[in-house]
């Protein structure tokens, strides 16, 4: 069979990502542009003739005889047969050889008309033989002339003999000794004995199952091409045809890959493609991003891809601290606060969210990256995707919330809309020259934050709904709606009076829903107050309150202005002023609602300040806590209150526990330290209601206002639907009540159901 008289005009490619293959040479050509369309008739166009009938897929020299013909440097005969199994001649290897080292145009140029060889030759063969022994493939001197030396078929000594030369290894055969491992070892010549032990050495070729070498058996074509393919791996030949890289991402119509110059590149697959991987032929799937390939095609479209190191790339994501171009190394911090650094690969890649290049030297610390390197505890770094720049600017607008821990803070920024940011630990917020602390920023103030490697480092109140900050002891409250002023005296005993309005916003804590009314002279106040002396905000500062809980009327004296309560059979008395407030159904009542509602024999809970003074009777039809106790026998639950005490409630026998998400539950069956609210009936003797208290932390999607509903992202990524109801309570990040329409998508969301119940929804 003719090995072909010339090579076939193509592109050929091969990335090649192990430095023991064929690898790109300074000043010369490599691989022609990627090709951009990657669709499927791109990768058919032009397909080369690559398969033979005769070489099944399960041919164990199926892989090489494809990457070989691939490559230009074997083909077929006339009927698109390979005959893997012929004997291949002498004058065909040194045709092969001389492909194997890109000299095949040098052969093509030879003269040989005139010509005169020491043996016979093939006509087609001359010029290619020539050309080997101008390059010392062959010695003249060693090759025997009689008969017709260049049809004879070349033995396995031989051609390890000749594949040795072409690669450039003759010295090492040289030093080789026989291979005394092989039991025919005294059948090999003295003279070709090096090469053998050099070709088995380098791994170019091995000995039969049963030991032997068998030197002077035929070597078949099949064989020819194995040999072939591995000579080529074994050291980096001159190549115009050779790419380095590493799979980043590949698919069933294209391959992506780093190079050696640190660009990604695409490239289009054939739909027919070969996919080899250590073990054989997969699909493209088992080729993974981070394996080490050789891909071979011609004209821009990968034909056969094999993996050289199956190591799948390792990814992590955070923060760059510190970037170190010299030494090639870079320092990341993950989200769980670890730091961690990594040796960059010389041929690292760096790519912003579109896949454009990017300069190593450019990425700045404070960039949001996702890396990907090769695995193992040393693994260096052969990608790196920007996701996000690092922010560096100043700018204004409006304050919206601060985190719950003050690690952040979202503001409306003119560039992104609304943003969160993180805080600096020593940020500064300033008004007016003056210092502030982060607990004075109010919701639509104006602020210019200053923002440095997307942390604010400062802030200054441009505009603020409070104007002054005064704190001290509230020594008088008026509130009859006609002198609506409250006046403190302050540290360095100076008073202030100032106004208020009805629905002015005070904190307490332990107190969710403070109103005015909870306000009481004697407590130590700190007050936000607007340009026109007008309190906007007022904070209690914490209390030492003490609660009898359960106590029973037993005797009220309207014209004496006192009553008398029982607790574990002893009386109290008390004396009625204005200092103590009513609350029944959760809202204040005026004392001369006492008599109708705090009947003899009710259940009250009184509450004192830190002089143990009463400053507050309550008629409570419910309570919260954690269940401690149920006792089935006598139908009595008990109840550990936020204040640490523990309240005995009766409960129905026939009773049963509502709780989200499930069917009713026997109350004897809710587990210990479930929190729950137990509701009373009209007697506020016996628990008709008991409901556990969920808490749940969501992200939010989507609303429907006018229907109160929500649709939520849960914490195991899943997708709910909540609906509340009229009484469902809406507060901001800072605490403020707000409307359903005031929900942003997006936003973290803590929600609390009683029962089955949306009771409160928090913005987070």
């Amino acid at each position: 069979m003719r090995p072909g008289k010339s090579k076939k005009q193509q592109v050929l490619y091969s990335l090649v990502i192990s430095s023991m293959v064929l690898g790109a040479v300074p000043g010369q050509a490599v691989l022609a542009a990627p090709v951009g369309n990657t669709s499927e008739a791109a990768a058919q166009a032009a397909a080369p003739k690559f398969t033979f009938a005769d070489v099944a897929t399960s041919h164990w020299a199926h892989k090489y005889i494809t990457k070989l013909t691939l490559q230009g440097i074997i083909q077929g005969d006339d009927r698109g047969l390979y005959n893997p199994e012929q004997a291949v001649s002498q004058q065909d290897v040194l045709i092969l050889a001389v492909r194997l080292m890109g000299l095949e145009d040098e052969a093509l140029k030879v003269k040989t008309d005139n010509a005169v060889l020491p043996f016979t030759v093939s006509d087609y063969a001359r010029g290619y033989v020539m050309t080997a022994i101008d390059h010392n493939l062959i010695n003249i001197k060693e090759e025997s002339g009689t008969g017709s030396w260049g049809t004879k078929s070349a033995t396995r000594e031989w051609v390890a003999k000749v594949v040795i030369r072409a690669i450039g290894k003759q010295s090492m055969a040289e030093n080789q000794t026989a291979q005394s491992s092989f039991k025919d070892k005294d059948k090999l010549s003295a003279s070709d004995a090096g090469f053998v032990g050099a070709a088995v050495a380098l791994k170019i070729v091995d000995g039969f199952d049963d030991n032997t070498f068998r030197p002077k058996e035929a070597v078949t074509r099949a064989q020819m091409s194995a040999f072939l393919s591995r000579a080529a791996a074994s050291v980096a030949l001159p190549s115009d045809y050779a790419f380095s890289g590493t799979v980043m991402a590949i698919s069933s119509s294209s391959v992506q890959v780093v190079g050696a110059d640190g660009q990604t590149r695409s490239f289009p697959l054939f739909a027919d493609a070969f996919f080899y991987g250590e073990s054989g032929l997969v699909t493209w799937s088992g080729i993974k991003p981070g394996y080490q390939v050789t891909a071979i095609g011609q004209d821009g479209v990968v034909y056969m891809l094999e993996t050289e190191q199956a190591a799948e790339l390792v990814s992590a994501a955070g923060v760059v601290t510190s970037v170190d171009v010299e030494a090639r190394k870079l320092s990341l911090k993950a989200d769980d606060g670890t730091t961690t650094t990594y040796d960059l690969s010389a041929s690292v890649a760096v790519v912003d969210k579109g896949g454009s290049g990017l300069s190593l030297a450019g990425l700045a610390p404070g960039s949001a990256i996702e890396l990907r390197r090769l695995p193992g505890a040393t693994g260096k770094v052969v990608h790196i995707t920007v996701k996000e720049v690092p922010v560096n600017k100043t700018a204004e607008g409006p304050f919206l919330s601060l985190s719950d821990d003050k690690k952040s803070i979202t503001v409306q920024d003119p560039d992104t809309g609304q943003t969160t940011y993180p805080l600096s630990g020593d940020v500064t917020v300033t008004y007016r020259g003056g210092e502030r602390s982060l607990d004075h920023l109010f919701a639509g103030d104006t602020v210019r934050f200053q923002v440095e490697n997307n942390v604010v480092v400062a802030l200054d109140i441009q505009a603020s709904s409070v104007d002054t900050i005064a704190s001290g002891k509230l020594i008088d409250l008026k509130n009859d709606n006609r002198n609506l002023y409250l006046t403190i005296k302050m540290a360095d005993g100076r008073l202030g009076s100032y106004t208020y309005t009805p629905s002015l916003e005070v904190v307490l804590k332990g107190t969710p829903y403070a109103t005015v009314s909870d306000l009481k002279t004697g407590d130590d106040v700190t007050l936000y107050i607007d340009s026109k002396s007008q309190v906007v905000k007022a904070f209690i500062e914490e209390r030492r309150l003490e609660t009898t809980y359960r106590a029973t009327i037993t005797d009220y004296n309207e014209t004496k202005k006192y009553f008398i309560v029982e607790e574990n059979g002893t009386p109290s008395v008390y004396t009625i002023n204005e200092n103590i407030d009513l609350i029944f159904g959760g809202s204040k009542v005026p004392w001369a609602s006492f008599k109708s509602l705090f009947t003899t024999g009710q259940k009250v809970d009184l509450t004192f300040n830190g002089s143990g003074d009463l400053i507050k009777i309550t008629l409570n039809n419910g309570y919260e806590g954690i269940l401690t106790s149920v006792n089935k026998s006598t139908n009595e639950l008990i109840l550990k209150t936020v204040d640490n005490q523990y309240l005995t409630l009766k409960y129905n026998s026939y009773g049963t526990a509502e709780q989200l998400g499930k069917d009713s539950v026997p109350i004897d069956q809710l587990p210990i330290g479930t929190s729950v609210r137990a509701s009373l009936n009209a007697a506020t003797d016996t628990v008709y209601l008991l409901q556990t208290i969920t808490v749940k932390n969501v992200m939010l999607t989507a609303k429907d206002a006018p229907a109160r509903s929500i649709t939520v992202r849960e914490e195991d990524s899943t997708t709910k639907v909540y609906t509340g109801t009229p009484d469902t309570k809406l507060l901001s990040a800072g605490g403020t009540a707000i409307n359903w329409t005031d929900l942003a998508a997006n936003s973290s969301l803590k929600l609390t159901f009683k029962g089955k119940a949306l009771d409160k929804i928090e913005v987070r």
